[in-house]
């Protein structure tokens, strides 16, 4: 009993240890970028007014706005070509000098140039009297240095190799974002854009190619191997201490590298410092210690990924027999299948839980009714999930058309309809219940332990109509993972027995609709499943989300904690309580009117906080780990602590 006890002791401790590493990492990374993002805040705020300022509904003002959403989106040939066509369509407009400036600007933003000092030099030409001259002019000089008449700090680099099926291509130590596009060809190519703010800054770090005769290797160097270790080594810190200037490519050096690759290859990839996306593979990819999200668009093999700071999807079309290992990664990882899964399920320590939505789940060990191992369909390759700060889904995605889907369900909870093994039964329905009770104004709503999708309406009225329809699988009764609805005094309460943050392999769902008063105060624990409420004039409390949600407040005051998936929450008005948020991971966008008045309180902030509203930074550095800002005149306080994931605040 104590040796097991100390061996999970010991399992906490190297999460624990792995993910602040991986946040001290995320420090190192991202806080050398502070004036970077500042900066790029700063722009986005004066579009985002600029836009506010207008009341014109003309065609050219309507495609601007669809202009700046792109930019928001960060979808720069999208933003570029949005522009352009404003340009060409209407040239004569009122945000025509608009229009070129942000066309320039999403053109600089793809680290084209020549085309964003064309795009400049019409504006100055044909504009001179824009109020965007100033910012243009500044553009155009960031961005001399790149151009053929500067002093180049800029490299480019195009290869070509031929590369044998099977062979070993091996990226690392890059500081920037890595993108692999694959196709059935013999023939690696390599496209390599260096950039920095000076020549030795560019010098300072390399990137050296090499065909050997096991594949490819494309290296930085020197190496920033401490990205996989979680922490810098004495050289690093030496070396930093005594001349932060030398570490200046950190900040201002950047490699954009990108890859066409045949599809038949081994991949290693390792020490990024950004995003990775990879396309097609048929073979074995390794990816160790990236501070950046990553993505594996279609997947014939096997894959490791550990030291992940972002977040992590892999579309699976075939599972190799080495399988799949996920360890140590910051920001939850989705494992989608386009088949049939047989594989042998392994799972750590998970914070955020683990749910399996493929046919065919049999537990093989449980711990106080927590599945640690599971076979999925016929059993196989591994699928080994230890040291995840936030939630895992896997999922399959697309269905036979035999299948007997489960309507208003996430995904593929449902069963084969040609199980390799035993026959299994198909999802059953336990039970519906139908239920209604009076609610006075300013009640107590509260919902909790859902394994399934919950779905909330309200309207002017005192009665709560409660509809519950429980679904199971295999030897699942109706007493398994009860439902208990308690009508109070002060409320009503709704509850499954569990805590759905542990029920990925559960055999019982839920499907959960309500109808209940607009005036009410809401609290949701712990759902595993699509959120969706309507307008409550009240408050809300949201503790537990691993999915997606969708939530309406006409006036009060939110509370929102443990985000892994994605929330979306519009807003009309704040009361003095305002809002809270905290510990997320996954991505909160707060849509709000355009007069609202609110201070910002940011404290531990590790990912992205955007405000696309008027406001006024009063302490600390904008994306900084920690600062205040003012929006309008102030008012209702906004509270963001702990961030790893994005939270943005934006117009409704």
């Amino acid at each position: 009993m104590a040796a097991s006890i100390k061996r999970q002791i010991d399992r906490i401790s190297r999460l624990v240890w792995a993910m602040t590493s991986l946040a001290f990492v995320c420090l190192v990374l991202t806080g050398a970028g502070v004036s970077l993002i500042h900066a790029a805040d700063q722009d986005l705020e004066k579009l985002n007014r600029f836009v506010q300022s207008s009341n014109s509904s003309s065609a050219a003002m309507n495609a601007f706005r669809e202009g700046r959403n792109l930019i928001n989106k960060e979808e720069w040939a999208k933003a570029a070509d949005k522009f352009n066509q404003i340009v060409t369509q209407y040239p004569n407009s009122e945000v025509t000098d608009a229009a070129l400036y942000w066309m320039a600007f999403s053109l600089k933003k793809q680290n084209k140039f020549q085309e964003t000092d064309d795009a400049i030099g019409r504006l100055i030409k044909g504009f001179p009297r824009s109020n965007w001259i100033k910012d243009a002019k500044a553009m155009k000089a960031e961005i001399a240095p790149h151009l053929d008449g500067g002093k180049s700090v800029t490299e480019e680099i195009h290869r070509e190799y031929k590369l044998s099926p099977g062979a070993r291509v091996e990226v690392s130590n890059i500081n920037g974002p890595v993108e692999i596009e694959t196709a059935e060809t013999d023939t690696a190519e390599v496209h390599i854009v260096r950039s920095a703010r000076t020549q030795p800054d560019l010098l300072d770090h390399k990137v050296i190619i090499e065909q050997t005769p096991a594949g490819l290797v494309v290296r930085g160097d020197p190496e920033l191997d401490w990205l996989r270790r979680g922490l810098p080594d004495s050289a690093f810190l030496t070396r930093l201490s005594r001349d932060p200037s030398g570490f200046d490519w950190l900040r201002h050096g950047r490699e954009v590298v990108t890859l066409k690759l045949p599809q038949q290859v081994n991949l290693s990839i390792k020490q990024i410092n950004s995003r990775i996306k990879v396309g097609k593979i048929k073979g074995a990819t390794q990816l160790i210690g990236v501070n950046g999200r990553v993505e594996i668009a279609d997947l014939e093999g096997s894959a490791e990924a550990s030291g992940i700071n972002g977040g992590l999807n892999i579309a699976i079309a075939r599972l190799g027999e080495r399988g799949i290992l996920v360890r140590g990664v910051n920001g939850g990882a989705e494992l989608n299948f386009a088949n049939v899964v047989n594989a042998e399920l392994d799972v750590g320590v998970v914070t955020g839980g683990v749910y399996v939505d493929v046919p065919d789940v049999a537990p093989l060990k449980t711990n106080k009714d927590v599945i640690s191992r599971a076979k999925i369909g016929a059993g196989g390759a591994p699928i080994t999930i230890s040291g995840v700060n936030g939630s895992v889904r896997i999922r399959r995605e697309n269905l036979d058309e035999n299948t007997r889907p489960f309507r208003d369900l996430a995904h593929a909870f449902v069963s084969d309809a040609n199980p390799i093994t035993a026959t299994a039964e198909p999802m059953r329905k336990l039970e519906e219940i139908h239920r209604e009770y009076k609610l006075s104004p300013g009640a107590r709503v509260e919902v909790s332990n859902i394994n399934g999708p919950v779905e909330i309406e309200t309207a002017d009225t005192d009665l709560a109509e409660v509809q519950i329809t429980r679904f199971a699988l295999g030897l699942a009764d109706v007493n398994d993972r009860k439902l208990k609805i308690v009508d109070k005094p002060d409320g009503l309460t709704i509850s499954a027995e569990g805590d759905s943050l542990r029920m990925g392999f559960n055999e019982v769902r839920h499907r959960v609709t309500l109808k209940i008063p607009r005036r009410v105060n809401l609290t949701i624990n712990h759902v595993s499943d699509r959120l969706k409420v309507g307008e409550i004039d009240g408050s809300i409390h949201l503790n537990g989300l691993s999915w997606k949600a969708d939530l309406s407040l006409a006036s009060g005051q939110i509370e929102m904690s443990r985000v892994s998936g994605t929330a979306v929450i519009r807003v009309t008005k704040l009361d003095e309580q305002g809002v809270n948020i905290s510990n997320v991971s996954g991505k909160v966008e707060l849509l709000a009117p355009a007069d609202l008045n609110a201070n910002i309180d940011v404290n531990g902030n590790h990912g992205k906080v955007i405000i696309g509203l008027p406001h006024k930074v009063q302490e600390g550095t904008l994306n900084g780990l920690r600062f205040r800002a003012q929006i309008g005149s102030g008012g209702a306080p906004i509270s963001i602590s702990n961030i790893i994931g994005t939270v943005s605040l934006r117009q409704m």
